[in-house]
């Protein structure tokens, strides 16, 4: 296995982008926290977490994601995270569909989770994630 982890930052007066590759494990997440938390501490109007270079997603990964999502949330900073197809599967397969998709966390009961899940799997803007993910894993 790769320890390799890149990360790339691109930034203007109003948005910062953060770009990563390689596997986000226990050996690499604390390298893209760190880059998160400077990113956050800039107070952009929009952060781009573009996590589609991602080819291993530990709990670990999964963890430094949560907090990318509650830093910015927190700071009233809008979140654009883009993640691989197979991220995405890991973080439905463990409950956290959410991530990136919705605003909003959902209800404390996993039924209503579940619920709002189903029906937002057959939106509109549900089905043009896909969509872009798709697209990116060709």
């Amino acid at each position: 296995m790769s320890t390799e982890f890149l990360i790339t930052l691109t930034y203007d007066a109003r948005a910062i982008t953060l770009a990563c590759a390689g596997e986000l494990d226990i050996a690499t997440a604390r390298k893209l926290r760190d880059a998160i938390e400077l990113s956050i501490e800039q107070q952009p109007l929009v952060f781009t977490l573009d996590a589609q270079g991602i080819s291993l997603l530990t709990s670990s990964g999964i963890e430094v994601l949560l907090d990318a999502v509650n830093g910015c949330r927190s700071n009233g900073i809008k979140l654009d995270l883009r993640l691989s197809r197979s991220s995405r599967r890991i973080l439905d397969m463990v409950g956290l569909w959410w991530v990136g998709v919705v605003e909003e966390v959902p209800a404390s009961d996993p039924r209503d989770g579940l619920k709002t899940y189903s029906e937002l799997r057959h939106t509109p803007e549900f089905e043009s994630i896909l969509d872009q993910e798709r697209e990116a894993d060709r």
